[in-house]
């Protein structure tokens, strides 16, 4: 396997290692994508349906990737049949397959950045603050805030917030009355609408999970509240959670990522392997509170 010839063996131990839950630390260029096509080509040839591996990332074009790697490794004629996506676009197909399950409209409208801030425009509601009224509305989304839960904060701890919140919540309460209104739903919803469902209903969550046997998640630092929710159904319903990540730099802090996740990852995960590449110490942040609670192997020492 060509591809596992580019990574170390602490990687490749990582990539084969069968814990049920685990972690491997690698920084920018390091081989994180590798290790993780690695690891589900192993599982694959473990005896594990590829079908039932659900590997997620965070931009298509990292999906993509993944799956080219992927499918070339399995000598696969394409990806088809391949649960290889990023977060979002999972959330979506479910939403799509069935949307009046999840409250929404049979014909369901997705809202790009144009139709979000025509509804704004279209009232001469004008927002003059450095951060986009979008981001801030999409960010609350992403942390599981909606609209209602967005006033009560603001409302219970004013003088704790930035001093534009509480301008933000007419926007935030107008712009979803158009949503609901329009039956629309936009890219923040996507993953807080499957997983307030898949809390809500057991039959939705048993679907879901027990389609997979194991989950596999890249960049793990960059993941939001949202998709740890989600994350958390999948590792409560015994899938087995393989993730990567970098310790020491988040890239989607304007989607609500929150570098403390991968930080804590042995408090979420008691008794979870964490692995760290040979000749790399975890990151300085890292260094101190990932394995707490974890089953951590010694890092080599730097050369």
């Amino acid at each position: 396997m060509a591809e596992a010839g580019r990574i170390d063996p602490t990687q490749r131990a990582a990539a084969t290692d069968d814990a049920p839950v685990q972690l491997t630390l690698a920084g920018p260029g390091a081989g994180k994508t590798t290790t993780l096509a690695v690891r589900f080509v192993h599982l694959v040839r473990q005896g594990v349906d590829p079908r039932r591996i659900l590997a997620v990332t965070f931009t298509r074009k990292a999906a993509i990737e993944m799956q080219e790697r992927i499918v070339r490794l399995l000598c696969l004629g394409g990806p088809k049949g391949l649960a290889i996506d990023t977060f979002h676009a999972f959330a979506f197909r479910h939403l799509r397959r069935q949307p009046r399950r999840f409250g929404l409209p049979e014909k369901l409208e997705l809202w790009d950045v144009p139709q979000q801030r025509h509804v704004f425009h279209a009232r001469r509601m004008w927002w003059n603050e450095e951060i986009d009224i979008i981001d801030l509305i999409g960010g609350m989304k992403e942390r599981l805030i909606d609209a209602a839960g967005f006033a009560r904060m603001v409302g219970d701890k004013p003088d704790e917030l930035p001093a534009y919140y509480p301008a933000a919540v007419e926007f935030f309460n107008v712009y979803e009355a158009a949503l609901r209104d329009a039956g629309a739903i936009d890219f923040a919803d996507m993953v807080p609408l499957l997983t307030r469902a898949m809390a809500h209903d057991t039959a939705i969550r048993s679907a879901i999970t027990g389609a997979f046997d194991h989950m596999l998640v890249d960049e793990y630092q960059d993941v939001n509240p949202g998709q740890l929710e989600l994350i958390a159904h999948f590792v409560a319903a015994g899938v087995k959670l393989w993730a990567v990540g970098d310790d020491d730099q988040t890239l989607y802090a304007f989607r609500a990522s929150d570098i403390r996740t991968i930080l804590d990852f042995g408090r979420h995960h008691p008794g979870a392997r964490i692995h760290t590449p040979r000749g790399q110490l975890p990151g300085r942040r890292c260094h101190r509170r990932c394995g707490e609670g974890a089953d951590t192997p010694q890092p080599h020492p730097r050369r």
